[in-house]
């Protein structure tokens, strides 16, 4: 029975740091702010813990003195919170409810114990709903083979990644930065007048405000497409967080256009790019027009499913152009062996492309 007891009670104290979390940052809806009275109100046990919450932040700032996290404002809105008509509806159960164990004063000691815990678990709660902004924690996204994912980010700002795809986000006052670890992602860019949208891959690095684009890291080199707007794409370091202030080496690429950067930091022309192709992988389709057949089937490997090996160098050079379902190999496959001297090989771990041309 204790268990059982113990289990309700930790429960009932999860559902009060997440009221406590939701009401610190953001104004509540009328749905929301009715379904937290009616949290209230239907037990003793839920205004006490979640005035346990608010009153333990108190202590916060003796735990954390020489952390420079904000607390101030958290404080702040913990006892607003506390002050506020949560109290008015705890008083209106009647005069026999006993007074919450949260007001009452705790040892120095164990005070401290408790704010330690309750900061680890607000800080960790605030990084998994707000990613870490309000206080500059970076966060990383990460995608596995064969898994594409989709993510809205503080400010409004449309995340998409790609298969086996990892990008490093870190938001602070002066500037949003995100850095490409690996792989593909389209950013459907939230416009701000304070900060700029910044993307670094590798020594490649972007530039936008109100836009949408597609940036690709490779092995060798990475691949910039701007699907709406305008960013400027430049290597090396970045100026000063300033909207107004850009590399001197930057190049403008507009909408329906491309850059490439290779390993070596050199920045080609900016050149029209097929755009329907390039983010065709956000709809899990994998879109070509006359590319080599060897890149086309190394996506098709980047989605997972049984791997695609082509024997020669002539296979992969050929251009192809077609539109197939990311998960669709069989299809591809198929395709493929109605090509001039290709035969097909199958084995459990992967499917051959063989050159039947004699050398």
């Amino acid at each position: 029975m204790g268990n059982e007891n113990h289990a309700v009670r930790s429960a009932i104290a999860q559902e009060a740091l997440d009221w406590f979390v939701l009401n610190r940052g953001r104004i509540l809806s009328a749905e929301q702010r009715a379904a937290f009275g009616a949290w209230l109100k239907s037990s003793p046990l839920h205004v006490e813990e979640y005035l346990k919450t608010a009153a333990m932040s108190r202590s916060l700032h003796q735990a954390v003195d020489a952390m420079d996290i904000g607390m101030d404002a958290l404080i702040a809105e913990a006892r607003a919170e506390e002050n506020s008509g949560v109290i008015s509806l705890w008083n209106r159960r009647g005069p026999d409810v006993p007074e919450p164990r949260a007001r009452r004063l705790l040892r120095p000691r164990q005070a401290l114990a408790m704010a330690c815990a309750v900061l680890l678990v607000l800080v960790a709660a605030v990084w998994m709903q707000r990613d870490g902004q309000r206080f500059g924690v970076a966060r990383e996204f990460v995608t596995a083979h064969g898994e594409q994912r989709s993510w809205l980010l503080p400010d409004g700002t449309g995340l998409n990644l790609n298969s086996d795809s990892a990008v490093i986000v870190r938001y602070n006052k002066r500037e949003r930065l995100i850095k490409m670890e690996r792989g593909q992602a389209l950013f459907r860019v939230a416009h701000e007048s304070q900060r700029r949208f910044r993307v670094v891959a590798g020594d490649a690095g972007v530039i936008a405000v109100g836009t949408q684009f597609d940036v690709w890291r490779r092995p060798d080199s990475t691949l910039v497409t701007v699907v709406e707007g305008k960013v400027a794409v430049f290597t090396g370091e970045a100026p000063l967080p300033a909207l107004a202030v850009l590399p001197s080496q930057a190049l403008s690429v507009s909408a329906g256009e491309q850059v490439q950067i290779d390993d070596h930091s050199r920045l080609a022309r900016s050149a029209a790019a097929n755009v329907q192709q390039t983010v065709a992988w956000v709809q899990h389709q994998i879109a070509f027009d006359r590319r080599p057949l060897g890149d086309v089937a190394e996506e098709f490997n980047r989605d997972g499913g049984t791997p695609i090996v082509i024997q020669s160098e002539r296979l992969r050079a050929i251009p192809i152009t077609g539109v197939f379902s990311e998960y669709d190999t069989d299809s591809f496959v198929a395709f493929i062996s109605r090509l001039d001297d290709v035969a097909i090989e199958r084995t459990p771990d992967h499917i051959l492309i063989v050159d039947k041309v004699k050398k």
